[in-house]
């Protein structure tokens, strides 16, 4: 393609050098591929890979690329995969583990950073979390510093990293600790007394990984003064809409676990405010935003000097909100169209805003079953393992639940300006305005998608799938008019021994 031909998001990007950290993430994995396909003309991308449970850092970038969501790349565009050259780095350790070989080949080649690494397990341990979300942000922007040809760094944070205000706008918070005390902390405690003083240090703050993100961009916003800059707040991000495949997705965490537990009949209570807005957004609009974003920097860069970083909320709440119970119920919906033969109970969800109620309903529904099925299974000489999965499952129910029971306004203003300021061409092929989406084609493709890409469960399945969840579903009734037979019998016998 040539120059002319290219948009202006596409030019900005020809013959660039492009670093990403966590590229194996699911919002890092979509930026790769977005740039591959939608930037054929870029010059570079390094993607930084650490070794992980045995895999060697080249094993890891060959299951990258092994994603579905790749396949359309390295059928028709084979060439500009070759483009992508491994970093071997780690995020967990000083100056991201990088040779100084490979720090000054990035300083002399770089030209755009995305840092998306992040662990954003709810339960991570202080330590690994502050090192990973503090002080590889601290550290890559050290890095950046130096960069001679740098025209921008986006920095991948969360819209809720200040969950603790109502009203969260475009601007930087004061976070409960700086960068440099936190540190000090995770550098000199031991483990145990780490963990003691955790719920000291979170305070009102949900997770340790909202703790870490909030101090995270504090550091955006002193280490990033004086370059191109941003901080990108997505809310909750779910699967695809559009691209590169409608509804992909290998994020299991959030709303979305819930969706799937729920449809598998393992998750049967929940606590949630169904009147409160759902702030979710896919997947691929907020790699756009992203994308945009960067271009957007360099433009910024080039005619004014820019001294404090920016920052963009990427929401749905403020111009096309969708409720939670509007969520639940098109995912129901949806949900009873394209059963899977993995259910292992007739699926249904309750809901409650008091927590009292959800702990006694989570007793009922969740470990007293689990103890059942574990007698059985031990019993019949094999290994009772459900007890111990509801109990991870409850406390990432319980985190989830914090989220969606709570409200915030957020402001979006300079994410609804970088929109408008898109030539015709670069909204089409990097559209994020969420004033046009329609959350009912989205939730269709949401479910299959769930299903195809979460639970390995294609759809030529559903036949199964289908009758296994009328059986389910005879017997689940059945089962409850047994139960209330039988309270109804108890009372009767109460009240006679009354009278």
């Amino acid at each position: 393609m040539t120059s002319e031909h290219l948009s202006n998001i596409q030019k900005f990007f020809e013959g660039s050098t492009v670093l990403i950290t966590g590229a194996t993430g699911f919002l890092g994995k979509l930026i790769l591929e977005k740039l591959l396909r939608a930037c054929e003309e870029i010059q570079t991308i390094y993607v930084l890979i650490r070794e992980k449970k045995g895999k060697t850092v080249q094993q890891r970038l060959d299951e990258l690329f092994d994603c579905a969501i790749f396949d359309y790349v390295k059928r028709e565009h084979p060439k500009t995969v070759h483009k992508v050259i491994l970093v071997d780095g780690d995020c967990l350790l000083p100056n991201l583990g990088l040779s100084e070989e490979i720090q000054q080949k990035l300083l002399n080649e770089v030209n755009c950073v995305f840092h998306c690494a992040a662990t954003v397990r709810f339960n991570e341990k202080l330590r690994t979390a502050t090192y990973i979300n503090v002080r590889a942000t601290r550290d890559i922007l050290t890095l950046s510093k130096n960069m001679i040809n740098l025209k921008s760094f986006v920095h991948v944070s969360t819209a809720f990293s200040f969950c603790v205000n109502k009203e969260i706008k475009e601007e930087f918070y004061e976070p409960p600790i700086t960068a440099d005390r936190l540190l000090q902390l995770v550098e000199i405690l031991p483990d145990d007394i780490l963990e003691t003083i955790t719920p000291t240090l979170l305070g009102k703050w949900a997770t340790v990984y909202l703790l870490t993100k909030s101090v995270a961009e504090d550091v955006v916003k002193d280490y990033g003064k004086g370059l191109p800059t941003a901080i990108v707040r997505p809310s909750l991000i779910l699967n695809t809409v559009n691209e590169p495949i409608p509804g992909w997705t290998d994020n299991i965490y959030g709303p979305t676990g819930i969706a799937v537990g729920t449809a598998l009949g393992i998750i049967r209570v929940m606590k949630m405010k169904l009147n409160n807005l759902a702030d979710i957004v896919p997947g691929d609009y907020v790699t756009n935003c992203v994308v945009a974003t960067a271009w957007n920097l360099d433009n910024k860069r080039k005619e004014s000097d820019m001294r404090d970083p920016e920052i963009y909320n990427f929401v749905s709440s403020t111009q096309n909100p969708i409720t939670w119970s509007q969520y639940k119920t098109r995912v129901d919906t949806n949900a009873r169209c394209v059963p899977s033969p993995l259910t292992l109970w007739y699926p249904f969800l309750l809901s409650t805003e008091s927590h009292i109620i959800y702990r006694i309903l989570a007793f009922l529904l969740h470990t007293i079953p689990a103890y059942i099925v574990d007698f059985i299974a031990y019993c019949l000489g094999k290994e009772p393992i459900l007890v111990k999965g509801y109990q991870k499952i409850n406390k990432f129910v319980d985190v989830v639940g914090d989220l969606i029971t709570k409200q915030w306004e957020f402001e979006n203003e300079n994410t609804q300006s970088l929109w408008k300021k898109l030539s015709e061409e670069d909204k089409r092929l990097f559209e994020f305005d969420m004033r046009s989406f329609r959350w009912e084609d989205y939730i269709h493709s949401y479910v299959i998608g769930a299903r195809i890409f979460l639970l390995k469960d294609p759809l030529d399945t559903l036949p199964q799938g289908r009758r296994k969840y009328w059986i389910l579903a005879v017997i689940h009734y059945a089962l409850l008019v047994i139960l209330l037979y039988g309270l109804f019998r108890l009372v009767m016998l109460f009240g006679k021994s009354l009278l």
